[in-house]
């Protein structure tokens, strides 16, 4: 689960809202590992932080990043649906020296 800090909930709120759907390939739980994170975990810790520097760069969270709910064999779970820009700045800030291999597919 994400934590997000009072300014940024307040951001998110803020934030234009556009159809993600347009433009999202990505969900987080699919390319997490090829980024280098150890775990769904590891990865979320990143958010709050990404999402800032959209802020600063007045990009749009909401444009970006949804919180969605997924199903695998009957269970629920969230995940985050992620934009092309998203996904292409998390690739850039990421761990990947071991997986550069397995991002050129993408």
């Amino acid at each position: 689960m994400v934590t997000l800090t009072k300014s940024t909930e307040k951001n998110l709120a803020l934030a234009p809202t556009r159809a993600i759907e347009t433009d999202s390939n990505y969900y987080g739980s699919d390319i997490y590992d090829k980024l280098g994170y150890k775990s769904k975990e590891d990865f979320e810790l990143t958010l709050p932080d990404t999402f800032d520097t959209f802020y600063s760069n007045r990009l749009s969270v909401k444009e970006n990043f949804k919180q969605v709910f997924r199903f695998n064999h009957g269970k629920m779970y969230t995940d985050w649906k992620i934009s092309s820009i998203a996904f292409n700045f998390l690739k850039s800030n990421s761990t990947v020296s071991s997986n550069e291999e397995q991002l050129k597919k993408y």
